[in-house]
């Protein structure tokens, strides 16, 4: 979750589950080509001597989905809440979150 948590950039060794989310899904190799893509893929693991600055556990049960109402990140709301009012942002924001809601953006 580099990337979500505001990194430009990020790598995790991919595992056993990432590998059972991709399988099947749209644009994700097939047959004999998923075989080799895993191959290749399982070369990339986390390297035994990683050390780590802090390691942050969630427990995403305990969290509302949330949605985005704009442009980045930063812009979301939980599915319980509510898309503010774009009068109360500054321009870009306000641009976004008319965009979003008017659907031309799509």
């Amino acid at each position: 979750m580099s990337i979500e948590a505001g990194a430009r950039a990020g790598m995790v060794g991919p595992d056993d589950t990432t590998f059972g989310y991709l399988k099947g899904r749209q644009h994700a190799p097939i047959g004999t080509d998923w075989d080799a893509a895993i191959d290749a893929w399982s070369l990339l693991p986390t390297d035994d001597e990683a050390v780590f600055d802090r390691l942050v556990e969630i427990d995403a049960s305990r969290l509302a989905p949330h949605v985005t109402w704009g442009t980045n990140p930063g812009m979301v709301v939980p599915v319980t809440g509510h898309v503010p009012d774009p009068d109360s942002f500054p321009d870009a924001v306000n641009v976004a979150l008319r965009l979003v809601r008017s659907n031309t953006w799509i």
